[in-house]
């Protein structure tokens, strides 16, 4: 698995996580790890484009 979908796969859960989670604070911890998670995913996905163009 490449990191760009290991990273989407952590984003999602963290996201279904928040939208399950009945505390306030809670919920915005697991969506702020959501879009962290969603950062590192584009990061990687643009990572791979590079090395996929290089090869």
């Amino acid at each position: 698995m490449r990191d760009s979908e290991r990273f989407l796969d952590l984003a999602r859960k963290c996201f279904e996580d928040a939208a399950e989670c009945k505390d306030q604070a809670q919920m915005k911890v697991y969506a702020e790890m959501g879009r962290s998670y969603l950062e590192r995913a584009e990061v990687a996905a643009r990572a791979e484009k590079v090395t996929n163009r290089d090869s």
